[in-house]
């Protein structure tokens, strides 16, 4: 039971929502570092984060949800589509019946909000 509870919390550190969880910028999971190699970057398996840089990364992903969920409805629909189910712009567009062009400024746009709001709670 043990080992099935690490494997899918293995998993899930992996996934596109947990790492892409800062819009963009990738969170280090500790089970990777990385190296330069000739201009690219290569995950070189290795040490973990101590349990307060976990608690911190996690405290800093629940205020950005928090940010996430107070915005304005057009926004948050947009984010949580594109950040948590990992939709494309085209499958949101035709889920929600508006143009690629509308989901892709309202993506931005609400991205651009949320680093706003985090940068006020930051000072």
């Amino acid at each position: 039971m043990l080992t099935i509870t690490r494997n899918t919390t293995f998993t899930y550190r992996k996934s596109k929502f947990y790492r892409s969880s800062l819009w963009g910028e990738t969170l280090h999971t500790g089970t990777e570092q990385e190296h330069l190699d000739q201009g690219q970057m290569i995950p070189v398996q290795g040490t973990y984060p101590s349990a307060e840089m976990e608690a911190m990364s996690k405290e800093h992903v629940h205020e950005i949800w928090d940010i996430v969920l107070a915005l304005p409805e057009k926004f948050r629909e947009i984010l949580l589509l594109h950040l948590k189910y990992e939709l494309t712009t085209s499958e949101i567009a035709e889920m929600l019946g508006i143009s690629s062009g509308t989901v892709k400024s309202r993506l931005s746009r609400g991205k651009e909000k949320v680093r706003k709001h985090w940068e006020e709670r930051s000072k």
